[in-house]
């Protein structure tokens, strides 16, 4: 093997002083590969002082017997030859000087990072790397279930070097890794951080979050653990390091920071998700750079963004408010001192909208015409999404959202702001001056919209921010009540007619899931309903089923996600979710039923209902409490799995041209269908 002549010389040196001295690790491993490596690490049987008195090094301190060299792109560390005593908390070795290359050697990780090269360029191969390499793969030295217990970044290391290398990890390697997982959570955030974007640099096949999802490892890393998922999920590729974390922070609706990232990229992180694509106003005094990550993150999660971002930003008549062409002196002649920031914040809006050019004779023509109506002052009562909250000394201003998408600047005391939340929906009584032009106005009172108790009322305004089913309230309640109306069986009507009737404002408003089929307003009746039609169909395709049975179990089937949920915005799994889930809420909450209206339990309509409602998922795999026993609780598995599939199938068909194939759908087994023309 052909080595570094300057690390060649190196060797010399200290075989010429009496010493061993070798190339390990890393470089062995990729020169072998055929790809570039400037960190060379050499290991020697002199000790750090005699290493010093034959070269100029840095010293890395004594706890590991390494000393660096920097020389041009290369960067040389030199190490006496260790062996590893006893590690501190699953990560720090506390070492010895060893005698022997071979001690030094099998304190390695991995066989393809245990070779060493000599003077001459002969590989010394002790543990059967080459042939690892020759297989393309990874695998620890000795007991891998020790060896990560010693050091849980060892774990990370294999990880990283499966992107970088496109290796795969030896079985009882990877057995150990899902063992040993739930000790890389006590890393520190910059060691995840540093071998996290290691394995985004050299992504080539997303195989480093495959590995990370499947150890569960990714719950180490909260802060784009969702944005791994949809990664994976929708089979996008990327090693933009940066987009990962921005997609990480826009999913969950602001920066985690345990990761510890750089104060750089806390600060493009924070600008970025103050930056609505589809909003040039936010696009004003911020870096292009942020404009661009939020409008890239857009466009990954298929909302709505700007295909030409570069030319669109050139276009834009101004890019903050520095740019109007008037100064704060020019508007200090018409108006009071203390207005100047709003009229500002108005005259750069206007000019985005198009109502006036950035000229100074056309702004203050504006300005004058505002200023007649500023003593004017209106309340009234809005609906809005809050889109941000940013503090100031004594007030909090709000970035809502209209339903018409209309953009409000709301502000209100600090103290009154606490119950106030990103991505929630209110109710504002505000003031406002008329010639605002809808930009700013205070907060006289607000009230969350569960708090309205028309639940029609709830549901329509939900619907006009979010996005919801196609049916409308009263549809969804008209045709459930009327599938409960057809129950004849007394136990079954009352208790499906009590719970419904007792959850329906949850019932008619939530989702059906967190993600994928039926994440709406109105998902949950929704997909109630349209399995009722179905259920209706099999009955009369098989008479044998019990009509009243598979009605009040297909109403009945998912009511425990009305408990399982947190709610309608920024949708979660409650603690009870996460710890029962919603086949064992539903079945409590119709034990519960049936006990407060006189029925022991012990019935058998009701023992039939309550194995509908624990069995509906199939099988223990997909989270069945029982494998249906019945013909009816059968075919409501059936039901609920053609629903929700189909519906999914449905809406990624809708979104493909005739003559293509969709996306791989993960509910289809990640199939591509074709859109037949």
């Amino acid at each position: 093997m052909v080595i570094d002549a300057k690390a060649k010389e190196i060797l010399k040196k200290l075989i010429e002083k009496g010493y061993e001295a070798y190339i390990v690790g890393g470089y062995v491993r990729d020169k072998l590969l055929g790809l570039e490596a400037y960190d060379i690490d050499i290991t020697t049987s002199a000790t750090p002082d005699e290493i010093k008195e034959i070269f100029n090094v840095v010293d890395n301190g004594g706890k590991y017997q390494s000393l660096t060299i920097e020389e041009g792109a290369y960067s040389f560390e030199i190490t006496t030859f260790r062996k590893d005593i006893s590690y501190d908390d699953h990560r720090h070795p506390q070492t010895a000087i060893a005698k022997t290359l071979d001690e030094d050697l099998v304190r390695r990780d991995f066989t393809i990072n245990a070779m060493a090269v000599d003077v001459n360029g002969n590989i010394i191969d002790k543990h059967n790397g080459l042939n690892d390499i020759k297989n393309k793969v990874i695998r620890c030295i000795g007991d891998p279930i020790k060896r990560f217990d010693e050091d849980s970044l060892r774990m990370l290391r294999a990880i990283y070097l499966t992107s970088k290398l496109g290796f795969e990890i030896e079985k009882n390697t990877m057995d150990a890794i899902y063992e040993k997982a739930a000790l890389v959570k006590d890393l520190s955030g910059m060691r995840k951080r540093i071998e996290l974007f290691k394995m985004i640099k050299y992504n080539t096949n997303n195989s480093y979050i495959d590995v990370l999802i499947k150890s569960r490892i990714v719950d180490a890393y909260k802060p784009i653990k969702k944005a791994l998922y949809f990664l994976y999920n929708n089979e996008i590729v990327t090693n933009d390091i940066i987009l990962v974390l921005a997609l990480g922070a826009r999913l969950n609706k602001g920066i985690d920071y345990s990761l510890e990232y750089d104060n750089e990229t806390k600060a493009l992180l924070k600008e970025m998700l103050s930056v609505d694509p589809t909003d040039d106003i936010t696009y004003m005094d911020k870096s292009f750079e942020a404009i661009r990550l939020s409008n890239e993150v857009n466009r990954i999660l298929g909302r709505e963004h700007k295909d030409n971002i570069d030319e669109y930003y050139k276009s834009l008549p101004i890019k903050g408010i520095k740019g109007i062409d008037v100064t704060s002196y020019d508007l200090m002649e018409h108006i009071e001192p203390e207005m100047i920031s709003d009229m500002k914040q108005r005259i750069m809006n206007a000019i985005l909208k198009g109502k006036i050019k950035n000229s100074k004779d056309d702004i203050m023509k504006y300005v004058l015409e505002e200023k007649k109506k500023m003593d004017e002052v209106i309340k009234s009562v809005i609906y809005a999404k809050i889109d941000q909250i940013m503090n100031s000394d004594s007030m909090v201003n709000l970035i809502v959202t209209l339903d018409d998408k209309t953009r409000y600047n709301l502000k209100l005391e600090c103290e009154r702001a606490v119950d106030l939340f990103l991505n929630c929906i209110y109710e504002f009584e505000i003031a406002r001056n008329t010639n605002s032009d809808k930009l700013s106005a205070y907060v006289v009172s607000f009230k969350h919209i569960t708090e309205v108790e028309d639940t029609e009322k709830q549901n329509a305004i939900y619907r006009k921010f979010m996005s919801s089913a196609v049916l409308d309230y009263t549809e969804l309640k008209n045709g459930i009540d009327g599938y409960i109306d057809s129950i004849k069986t007394k136990s079954l009507h009352d208790i499906t007619r009590s719970i419904i009737d007792r959850y329906s404002n949850d019932f008619y408003l939530y989702p059906a899931a967190a993600k994928l089929h039926h994440a709406y307003v109105g998902g949950l009746a929704y997909h109630t309903l349209g399995m009722l039609d179905v259920a209706k169909r099999m009955i009369e395709c098989y008479p044998y089923l019990d009509h009243d049975l598979l009605i009040s179990g297909t109403i009945l089937h998912d009511i425990g996600k009305v408990i399982e949920f947190t709610g309608v915005e920024n949708t979660e799994y409650a603690m009870k979710g996460q710890l029962l889930g919603h086949l064992l809420i539903g079945c409590d909450i119709i034990s519960q039923t049936a006990k407060e209206l006189g029925y022991t339990g012990d019935e058998e309509e009701v023992l039939m209902l309550l194995h509908m409602v624990a069995s509906h998922h199939g099988i223990p795999q997909y989270g069945a409490i029982k494998k249906p026993c019945i013909a009816e609780s059968a075919m409501l598995w059936f039901i609920d799995s053609i629903d929700s599939k189909f519906r999914v199938l449905g809406d990624e068909l809708a979104k493909t041209k005739d003559g293509e194939f969709t996306e791989p759908i993960g509910v289809m087994d990640r199939v591509k269908f074709y859109k037949h023309k």
